[in-house]
């Protein structure tokens, strides 16, 4: 059962059990969908309102931008689908608390997305052009 249906056939109906409403739900979907257009606010303020785990450690925008500076200043732009940046990166401790993995995926999945969101020199978002995502490489038939 999915949980679409689920929600349709026994929650819906019952929302007075959970001292809820139809109108605060659809308050809450539309409060949502203006945070998500609205992502590159403040952190905090963003994560606050987001409402997600409470001790999830959450990247902020100065631990991306870290990440950033340290791959620019060290033109390590090729090396970013690798595994050495970013075992270097956790030894100087670029972003304190945060393992290679964890820097290697917010980088793969989240900063290569929003490289031109950052304030970047267009020279440095061109090095990064190309680099975060799975290489697809050709295969010789």
């Amino acid at each position: 059962q999915s949980l679409r249906e689920r929600f349709g056939k026994s929650i819906e109906k019952n929302l007075e059990l959970f001292g809820v409403s139809e109108e605060q739900l659809k308050e809450v979907d539309r409060e949502l969908q203006g945070l998500k257009k609205n992502e590159m606010e403040g952190d905090e303020e963003v994560l606050q309102r987001k409402g997600f785990r409470q001790n999830a450690n959450y990247y902020t925008r100065g631990e991306d931008l870290n990440i950033l500076r340290f791959i620019a200043e060290n033109e390590r732009f090729e090396d970013v689908r690798g595994n050495e940046v970013w075992h270097v990166m956790e030894e100087r401790k670029v972003v304190k608390g945060r393992s290679w993995q964890s820097m290697k995926e917010r980088f793969r999945k989240v900063i290569s997305a929003r490289i031109k969101s950052y304030g970047l020199s267009k020279e440095i978002v061109r090095g990064f052009e190309g680099v975060g995502g799975k290489k697809k490489e050709k295969r010789m038939a």
